[in-house]
């Protein structure tokens, strides 16, 4: 990928790095896609201040 749309990508996806976008385009499945990013823990937003429990 470009580097502008790597940096547009990381606008709203800080937590994802460069390698993991750039595997993303060599997945053939979706579980290709899913244990690329069992480990990527989700930012939550500091005004959140309860567990989230389900989700929608």
């Amino acid at each position: 990928m470009r580097r502008y749309m790597l940096d547009f990508v990381q606008l709203f996806a800080p937590h994802i790095t460069d390698s993991q976008i750039e595997q993303t385009r060599h997945a053939r499945s979706q579980d290709d896609i899913d244990i690329l990013f069992e480990n990527t823990q989700l930012p939550l937003r500091s005004a959140c201040s309860g567990k989230i429990t389900e989700t929608a």
